[in-house]
């Protein structure tokens, strides 16, 4: 047990004031021990947004293990992505498929944030935790297409600021297994933590039923139909984790490829598709100077189904 007594008189956060304090450990790794009550506040349990008073009282209660530390992200020029934009300020960027955006606790050094420092080793000291710097949003390791990138503080404040206020707006292309009967729609309902398989999302129209709930909404247009498969433009109205995924799926039509939310028929198909058919197409924003930005990334080689006017805006999503 360790007892610190936090003197200053501006307050900060629990959190990061422990990890300003452990400089290479992640910030996630203190949240976590915070929320699991390892870390107590005048012997109270708080969250890990509490923030420091003057003569407040921190109580460490177990070690945090420095096996399951990463304390530095290593360079790796192999991890290669394609750069669409580059400012002093921001990196607009087409990801692969199948590249981790961050290392997790188990210290991997072959994620998209380890090709970044390479080139960019600026950002190593950018964001508010140290596995993931300038990473101001995320896709799923299968999942490829455009990303932003934030190349100094004052930009990963301002991109986590538009992404907290969903003020940036961003568009999926998906391929899923069927004919959906409406050709577009909107999809609703809470996404959570399963109650029989905590390790994976699940959706349903009641709360109680899931863990840690959170409303969801998906906007689709079916653009083209072949081979049982459709190609559909989707606009996330919110950003819950594996939303589009889980939110097909639940209708019985899932993404093309996706080993981890299918049906029995959807595992058989996907054994001849390598990559999981779903692509980050395009993002718009404003920047700080009131310029608006749009950027796309083209439609993969690998899509069995292709729109021969992919940025048509004449395409409306309901």
């Amino acid at each position: 047990m360790e007892k610190i007594t936090f003197s200053s008189k501006e307050k900060i956060r629990i959190d990061k004031y422990l990890s300003d304090k452990n400089p290479g450990i992640s910030r996630r790794v203190f949240k976590n021990a915070i929320e699991e009550g390892n870390v107590l506040i005048n012997n109270k349990k708080v969250s890990s947004s509490y923030k420091l008073k003057q003569d407040d009282e921190i109580i460490t209660l177990q070690e945090i293990k420095k096996e399951i530390i990463v304390k530095e992200i290593l360079p790796n020029k192999d991890i290669t992505f394609e750069i669409i934009f580059q400012n002093k300020d921001f990196l607009v960027l087409n990801k692969k498929p199948g590249i981790s955006i961050h290392p997790s606790d188990k210290g991997e050094q072959d994620t998209l944030v380890n090709g970044l420092i390479h080139q960019f080793p600026g950002i190593k000291n950018v964001g508010e935790d140290s596995l993931r710097p300038g990473i101001v949003h995320r896709l799923d390791k299968d999942t490829s297409g455009i990303m932003i990138v934030a190349l100094n503080q004052k930009s990963f404040a301002y991109f986590k600021n538009l992404f907290q206020n969903r003020t940036i707006q961003k568009t999926y292309l998906a391929i899923i297994w069927g004919e959906i009967n409406q050709k577009s729609g909107t999809i609703e309902s809470y996404i959570g933590k399963s109650n029989k398989n905590p390790s994976k999302q699940a959706t349903s129209d009641s709360p109680h039923k899931l863990i840690n709930p959170k409303s969801a909404k998906t906007s689709y247009k079916v653009l083209k139909i072949k081979n049982n498969m459709s190609l559909i433009k989707v606009k996330l109205e919110t950003g819950r984790k594996h939303q589009i995924r889980i939110h097909f799926h639940s209708l019985g039509h899932p993404i093309v490829g996706d080993k981890k939310y299918s049906t029995k028929e959807g595992n058989k198909l996907n054994k001849e598709f390598e990559n999981m058919m779903l692509h980050a197409f395009k993002i718009e924003f404003i920047d700080p100077d009131n310029k608006k930005y749009s950027f796309s990334a083209p439609i993969p080689s690998y899509f069995p189904i292709k729109t021969s006017h992919p940025l048509d805006q004449s395409i409306k999503l309901s």
